[in-house]
Parts: C-alpha cells; structure tokens; sequence
C-alpha cells in the first residue's frame, strides 16, 4: 500500500509521487506548506523513526532534499524522512524563498509571529494519529535559521524529541526545558561568519550572537548530551558544510543523518555505506592536507 494511503485524510493536495526502488518519495501540501517525504517501501505502515528536515532562510524544502538526500539510508536505516516548508521570508523575495519563526529569527516568520511551533506539532501529530511514528524516535535536522528553529522546538516541547542535527546554527534562548536526555550534533564551519563559532557581532543578524562554543556549554548545561563535528575550512553555506564535511569525514551528510538516527556512537556504526555515489563536485576522499577533526561521541 502505498504511505500516502494511511494519510490521505490528512492531506490537502497530493502534487506528486515517484517510486524510486526500494522508497516511495511523495509530495503533497499540508496547511499551505510543500511537504516531500521519503519512506521505505519495506516499512508499509508500521512506525518507525520520523526524520524532520528544515531548510535554511531564502531556502525551501526541495534544496533541502536536493542537499541531503536520504533515499537509501532511509532504506537501510529504516526511517522516515520528511522535509518542510517554512513560510514566505519577505514579499521582496520570490515565494520559494522561505523562512521559520525560531523565536527571533528570521524574517517575516518572527516579525509576524508565525506560529511554527504550532505548524510541526501538527505536521508531527498526523503522522502520528497515522501510527506512522516509533514513539520517542522524532529527530529534526536543520540548516541555519532551520537550526534555529530546530532548537527552538526541542527546546520548547520537552520529551517530544529525541536528538537535533543542527547545521551552521544555534539559538539564543535563556533556558530549554527540552534538553534535557536530548542527543545534539552540531556541525559547524570554523570560517561561518553569520553565525561564528566565538561570540561577534553577525552582519546578517545585525547583533552579536552567543557563537557555537557558548551555545554547546549551554546545552550540555541544560542536560544534552552534545557533539561537535567542527569544520576548519567550512564557510556557512550549506553547500561548504556539505564538501567539507565529506573531506574531514568521507562521509556525506546524508549518511551522518543515518548513523545519528540509528543511535550509535558517531561515525562507528554498523551500515554499510550508502551514499558512495553521491558526493560533492569538490570531494577529495583521500589526500586531504586537512588534519582530521576531533569528535566527541555521544555518550
């Protein structure tokens, strides 16, 4: 049976569905948002981990698709990923140019107080009125403002999520209830100037932000269980995060995704590599003149 069967109620408009081997890729609207989802066709319809993805601002959900594609370690990790619009950044952009509320960025998102929280708990609960969903296996992997706002949401629905990738981003925020048992990758590029990894003032953001090091004290503080993946020659750009994220690792993002979710120490878990052909324009597997990077396992 096809996935979007047991959601059909759900769903405001089905645009368009492609079989792709082994994985039903299906896109269709929910509250005016573009929704593409990716489920293994060996799943039907049993629950399994849930995979939320969220774009960076002036992005949408299909670059995000086009950026991390989860086909096949969908397949062989056995999850479901989902990939979600925000709303219109600002009427000076196209439409596809989007943006998420995550609580002071970004955009026309948090100058009219868009209610993002609301929107993914709704997005989250169909799919679980669906029985679609592994409970306690929700996981959100997010690009700059989708960071933010990945953040934003953990921190704000306490046990609702099990762990955050978050991509060149952080969130300003005094508190978060939601950290606590939370599993957090950060993944960042020593050369981001919007969102920098000391304290500085950001020429996007026009004010000085925490900076990754303060924000990964905070959240540990807060009771996650936090690693940082640090990228000497990474720049913000989703794109720079990719190439040197397969240069430090030879891994590319999307099986860094699959590891996470899978729950086992990082980059030391038992799936066969997945993603071998798809790799960066600019990927040197081997003769980098890049020391490897330090990681810390999540406990």
């Amino acid at each position: 049976m096809r996935f979007i069967a047991a959601i059909v109620a759900l769903m405001l408009a089905t645009t368009s569905t492609a079989a792709l081997g082994q994985v039903e890729v299906e896109t269709f609207e929910i509250e005016g948002r573009m929704i593409e989802t990716v489920s293994p066709k060996r799943l039907e319809l049993l629950p399994a981990p849930l995979v939320i993805l969220l774009h960076g601002a002036r992005r949408n959900s299909g670059y995000m698709a086009d950026s991390i594609p989860l086909e096949k370690i969908a397949q062989v990790a056995g999850f479901r990923a989902v990939y979600i619009d925000g709303s219109r950044l600002t009427r000076l952009y196209d439409d596809n140019w989007k943006g998420w509320n995550a609580g002071y960025c970004c955009g026309a998102a948090a100058a009219q107080g868009i209610d993002d929280l609301g929107t993914l708990d709704r997005i989250i609960g169909r799919f679980q009125d669906a029985g679609l969903v592994t409970p306690n296996r929700i996981y959100l992997v997010g690009h700059s403002n989708g960071a933010m706002m990945s953040y934003h949401y953990a921190c704000n629905r306490p046990g609702r999520i099990a762990g955050v990738i978050g991509i060149s981003g952080n969130y300003a925020m005094r508190d978060c209830p939601g950290a606590t048992n939370l599993d957090v990758l950060m993944i960042h590029g020593d050369l981001d100037n919007i969102i920098t990894v000391g304290p500085s003032r950001s020429p996007i953001l026009g004010a000085i932000n925490t900076g990754l090091d303060a924000f990964s004290v905070f959240m540990r503080e807060q009771g996650a269980r936090v690693a940082v993946l640090r990228l000497p020659a990474a720049e913000h750009a989703l794109a720079s995060v990719e190439v040197n994220v397969a240069r430090e690792t030879g891994l590319g993002l999307n099986t860094i995704v699959g590891r996470f979710v899978v729950g086992a120490p990082l980059f030391d878990i038992a799936i066969e590599e997945q993603d071998v052909d798809f790799r960066p324009e600019s990927f040197v597997p081997e003769g980098s003149t890049i020391a490897p990077v330090e990681v810390t396992p999540l406990e």
